[in-house]
C-alpha cells in the first residue's frame, strides 16, 4: 500500500468541501481500489507470510490468480421449479457460458452464490415426514461445471446429482457427504396455533446462498457454470443394517420425496462470484 501523506490539512485549517475533496481524491491517487491493491491488502496480505523471513509470498504462500462475478438470472426475471412429481429431474435457474478460466495442479478454487427465492406450499399432500413432521422438507439448489470443452454440464466433484439410491426400498436422494457444492431452502415454515391447529406458512422473499471449494488435481479449463435446483426433500437416517445398498455404514441423508400435490420455489434473481487461488 502507498503511503500517504497529509500536507493539504493542518490542526486548526477551517474546513471546506473543496478541501475534503482534494483530501480524499489524494488518498484514492495514493491508494485506487483496483485488483491489485485489493489482492495485495486484502486476500494475500503479506504481515500473514508464514514462509520464514525474507520472502516476500502472502498467507500460506497463496496468491489470487483470477476473480469475477456474473449475474445469472437478473432481478425481474423468475423462474420456477415444480416438485419432483411434475419435473422429475433437475432445473436450471441461471448460468454463465463462454468462459476459460485456466487451472493447474494444486490451484483452489472458491465459489459463491445467491440466490433470492420465494416458496409455494399447498397443505393438502404435502409430505407429512416421520411423526407427522412438516417443517423439515426443503428445496436444494447446487453448482455444476462445464469444463475442458465438453459442452455438457456436470455436478462438481464431491457433489452428488441427488439422485442416488439410498437404501433397500430404492429411495432415491444423496448422502449428505456428498451436498458438498448444495444448498438447501426449508420449504415451509411448519405453525401450530393456540388451538394446535397446524398450518404451513410460506416465508417471505429470503436469500438463499451457496458455496464450494475445490483444490485441483490437474490441469482443467472451466468453460461454464451453473445452478441447478430440484426438491422436495426431507433429511432421513438410514442405518447400515437397514439394507443400505450404496454405502456400508450408517449415513445421514437427502431424500428426494414423492407429493401428490402441486409444490414450488420460485428463483428471482441468481448471481455468481469465484476466486482461483495458487501457491506462488
Amino acid at each position: 500500500m502507498a503511503i500517504i501523506k497529509n500536507t493539504g490539512i493542518k490542526r486548526g485549517d477551517k474546513l471546506t468541501a473543496t478541501d475534503l475533496n482534494a483530501e480524499f481524491s489524494a488518498v484514492n491517487t495514493g491508494f485506487p481500489m483496483n485488483e491489485g491493491n485489493v489482492r495485495n491488502e486484502g486476500v494475500d496480505y503479506k504481515a500473514f507470510d508464514t514462509g520464514g523471513s525474507g520472502t516476500s509470498t502472502g498467507k500460506n504462500g497463496i496468491i489470487l490468480v483470477d476473480a469475477n462475478g456474473f449475474v445469472l438470472q437478473t432481478s425481474g426475471t423468475s423462474t420456477i421449479v415444480r416438485e419432483n412429481t411434475s419435473v422429475a429431474s433437475d432445473t436450471a435457474v441461471g448460468d454463465k457460458t463462454g468462459l476459460s478460466i485456466s487451472a493447474v495442479a494444486g490451484d483452489i478454487l472458491r465459489v459463491y452464490w445467491q440466490a433470492q427465492v420465494t416458496t409455494s406450499t399447498t397443505s393438502s399432500g404435502y409430505p407429512t415426514g416421520t411423526g407427522a413432521i412438516h417443517s423439515t422438507a426443503c428445496w436444494v439448489h447446487r453448482l455444476q461445471w462445464q469444463i475442458n470443452g465438453s459442452g455438457s454440464y456436470v455436478d462438481v466433484p464431491g457433489q452428488s446429482d441427488l439422485n442416488q439410491t439410498i437404501d433397500a426400498g430404492g429411495s432415491k436422494g444423496t448422502i449428505m457427504d456428498e451436498t458438498i457444492a448444495s444448498a438447501l431452502v426449508n420449504s415451509a415454515i411448519y405453525h401450530k396455533n393456540s388451538s394446535s391447529t397446524p398450518t404451513l406458512i410460506d416465508p417471505a422473499i429470503r436469500t438463499s446462498y451457496g458455496s464450494y471449494y475445490y483444490k485441483f488435481t490437474g490441469s482443467t479449463t472451466i468453460n461454464a457454470f451453473r445452478i441447478v435446483a430440484r426438491g422436495l426433500f426431507m433429511p432421513i437416517y438410514v442405518a447400515s443394517g437397514g439394507g443400505n445398498p450404496a454405502y456400508s455404514e450408517d449415513k445421514n441423508c437427502l431424500q428426494l420425496l414423492t407429493v401428490s400435490t402441486a409444490q414450488q420455489i420460485t428463483f428471482n434473481q441468481v448471481d455468481l462470484n469465484y476466486l482461483l487461488m495458487r501457491s506462488e
